[in-house]
């Protein structure tokens, strides 16, 4: 017999029926497990799912029957024990709402890196943050993304924010917070199975410690103790070890905390559902609620044959449209479910109610804007004769050259350009500007404009459609320049750079001021990163020209990153035939550079910090066809592409990371050249 759950027993049942001492007393006394009917105090049961289920609900119906004959001791081969009466919940979209733009484990996730904590997670992280659209895959590879984003947080600080976050109003319908979204007849079921002698176990897809904190804040709270949830697992580890191969190599004491990692155990979906049943409870259960196809081994698990007992597995079907927002036909995932031995349970003609009286289903299903606040028109263009409008102003006055450093798409708003006053945004695209600086500082004195860049959502589009945006975009971006050149420059050399949108706003800048001979005399190189440089663009502008070697200056430095196997992106489509050079070895043809030739792969914060630096990571070599930079030694899937519309082996986001120190020593490099250069052609010389 367990005391230790018979304690926990007693005391949330004496709370909830406010039973007497001694009732208390004899109830737990009698009892296995938290959860079961007693005998000697049977709590009064409540009524048979007839307050949220619709009177001539056949799944209702079906349930009824069933409860009545395991838990009737004279039902013969039918009846089952109640330390045998287990049942099993999935959470979301069968618990709680799911079916609006996605569930809560992930819009916790895009509000932390995002809006809550942006200060505390990489990039990367944030750009897969706000790349999440409907249609995104909840799979093993966002676990492990979700787990990084919380590491170093306690156990209790975890647990807590859970909390914080689901008191934040859903987008999808007025007067529900996250935490709300429990559907009233399941609450209902859960109810009412625990007072007919029923464990209910939480089997979710979600992490446990954020299950944990959505259960206990919830109206199953009474019936679910915290043992009984059961979630993805990621990594803990005492502070101060996260780094011991092993929890052998140390041992708690009083007062240490209990630490996230960024390390990832594993996602409970799919098989993983039914051996952590098989784990952790030890038993078949006899009744499985589920709602998706990652359900269906833990339903299995319980109805197959070798069930000593009688089971069930019921599915719910998200076929309301009205009152949610389901987009099941019924008619379909009704039989398909039947046809797996599950019975179906219908939102739409099953539930007489799904959420409390004052929840309304919006007008509107989501809109990102809700994430950093966003604007609903443009903003006003900048005055660049404020240094507000800065990110970075003359910052290393010491420095031989100048840079001039565009920031990458960092807005993530429903909106179509960054506003000026949005300072969550511009917070993140000081960030993105730190995280690359590294490369740059040591050699220029840097000036980064904010401005309104395009957003995200513009990516979307095609490029066509794009355009206006980035036009606007590129007007902050010239008129940036023309005041830097007036005012600052001075005839100084200069550095342009930028990754991703940032380069496509370097040619941009190229093509208008550089076919000037004055403005191409100063210019050192152009770092453009991440977006391609076309035989188009040169033919176009003369004054844009790849670069061909090491140290030659007045050049553009372009490549994209990709794995072996891809064939195309939208960033570099079959058949561009861009011009791209190789940073190790500074080639322009297939010659490839080993690992051995990288100097170091880095990992910055929004600070700037390097926080994980790898030398010898990977190699590379130029795809001579296309005009991209394959990178060898990597694994595609370790390696997500993030942004929307890119395969898996899309190594975009990580272009300048992969190669940063090879790219730092460069622009050393040609600033010297540059120099040397320029000291030969004095007359002095």
């Amino acid at each position: 017999m367990d005391d230790r759950k018979n304690r926990k027993a007693a005391a949330v049942i004496g709370m909830i029926l406010l039973l007497a001492l001694a009732a208390a007393v004899g109830f737990v006394a009698a009892r296995r497990f938290p959860g079961k009917a007693a005998e000697a105090a049977e709590p009064e049961k409540t009524a048979a799912l007839g307050e949220f289920w619709a009177p001539d609900s056949a799944a209702a119906a079906d349930l009824r029957d069933y409860v009545a004959r395991v838990t009737d001791p004279a039902g013969g081969a039918d009846f089952i024990p109640e330390e045998d009466r287990i049942a099993v919940f999935d959470m979301d979209g069968t618990l709680t709402c799911e079916t609006y733009y996605t569930y809560y484990d992930t819009m916790m996730f895009i509000e932390y890196c995002l809006v809550d904590h942006p200060e505390r997670v990489s990039d990367e992280l944030k750009q897969i943050a706000a790349a999440i659209r409907p249609g995104y895959t909840a799979d093993e590879t966002l676990a492990r993304n979700f787990a990084r984003a919380y590491a170093g947080l306690t156990v209790e600080e975890f647990r807590d924010y859970a909390v914080e976050f689901g008191k934040k109003p859903t987008e999808s319908f007025t007067g529900m917070r996250y935490i709300d979204g429990f559907y009233l007849p399941m609450v209902e079921l859960v109810r009412w199975l625990y007072d007919n002698g029923f464990t209910i176990y939480v089997i979710s897809g979600t992490e446990r410690t954020t299950t944990r904190a959505i259960v206990a804040n919830s109206p199953i709270a009474a019936y679910v103790s915290p043992e009984h949830v059961i979630g993805t697992d990621f990594e803990v580890k005492q502070k101060g070890y996260e780094n011991e191969p092993s929890n052998l190599n140390f041992k708690y004491e009083d007062g240490d905390e209990l630490v996230l990692t960024g390390g990832f155990i594993q996602k409970n979906l799919n098989g993983n559902k039914s051996i952590y049943v098989e784990r952790e409870i030890g038993q078949r259960p006899v009744l499985a609620f589920g709602n998706s196809g990652s359900d269906t081994s833990m339903m299995n698990y319980a109805i197959d044959g070798r069930n000593p007992y009688p089971a069930r597995a019921y599915m719910v079907v998200a076929d309301d449209d009205v009152r949610e927002w389901g987009t099941q036909d019924w008619e379909t995932k009704s039989a398909d479910w039947a046809a797996k031995g599950y019975v179906p349970i219908s939102m739409k003609n099953d539930f007489a109610a799904i959420y409390p009286e004052g929840v309304k289903k919006a007008e509107e299903q989501f809109h990102e804007r809700a994430w950093n606040g966003g604007q609903e028109e443009t903003a006003a263009a900048p005055d660049y004769g404020d240094e507000g409008n800065w990110a970075y102003f003359a910052l290393g006055e010491d420095k031989p050259a100048d840079l001039f450093l565009i920031c990458p798409t960092v807005d993530v708003r429903d909106e179509f350009n960054m506003a000026m006053d949005d300072e969550k945004t511009k917070a993140n695209f000081l960030g993105a500007l730190n995280m690359e600086r590294g490369i740059y500082e040591g050699s220029a004195r840097m000036y980064a404009p904010y401005y309104r860049q395009a957003a995200m959502k513009a990516y979307a589009m095609t490029a066509e459609e794009r355009e206006p945006y980035l036009q606007i975009a590129y007007e902050d971006v010239s008129a940036a320049f023309a005041w830097y050149l007036e005012h600052e420059n001075g005839g100084r050399p200069i550095v342009l750079a930028g990754f991703s949108q940032g380069a496509d706003m370097c040619y941009r800048l190229l093509a208008e001021y550089f076919g000037r001979e004055e403005l191409q005399d100063q210019l050192v190189a152009v770092y453009a990163i991440g977006w391609p440089c076309t035989p188009e663009m040169t033919e176009k502008y003369p004054q844009i020209r790849p670069a061909t070697g090491e140290d030659d200056v007045g050049v553009v430095i372009s490549f994209d990153c990709e794995a072996p196997e891809v064939k195309e992106t939208f960033i570099v489509p079959a058949g561009t035939g861009a011009y791209a050079i190789n940073p190790l070895n500074w080639r322009t043809d297939g010659t490839p550079a080993d690992r051995s030739e990288n100097p170091g792969s880095c990992f910055t914060d929004y600070s700037g910090a390097v926080t994980r630096e790898e030398a010898e990571l990977c190699g590379c070599y130029i795809d001579e066809a296309r005009g991209v930079l394959k990178v060898t030694d990597l694994s595609a899937a370790d390696w997500p592409p993030i942004v929307p519309g890119l395969p898996e082996g899309a190594y975009h986001v990580y272009d300048y990371q992969t190669f940063y120190r090879a790219l730092q020593a460069n622009v050393q490099t040609r600033v010297e050249a540059y120099l040397a250069a320029e000291q030969a052609l004095s007359p002095a010389a």
